[in-house]
């Protein structure tokens, strides 16, 4: 993937003959206690990190067809 143009909220780039784009919606506050592991039992680690912040992107394409 080679990135094409970058802002605070929008991160640009091809791969391929797709063009991407990764736009930034801010981030969410998450207790940290929250965090299951793939069985879905807690994290014991987790509960001593206290607060995780997410990033909330979503994705928007241009493909060959467009």
């Amino acid at each position: 993937m080679i990135v094409t143009s970058q802002t605070n909220n929008v991160l640009g780039s091809t791969s391929g003959r797709w063009r991407v784009w990764s736009l930034s919606d801010g981030y969410i506050e998450m207790p940290a206690d929250l965090l299951r592991d793939p069985q879905d039992n807690p994290v014991p680690q987790a509960a001593q990190a206290g607060a995780l912040r997410l990033s909330v992107n979503c994705f928007a394409l241009a493909g060959p067809g467009r």
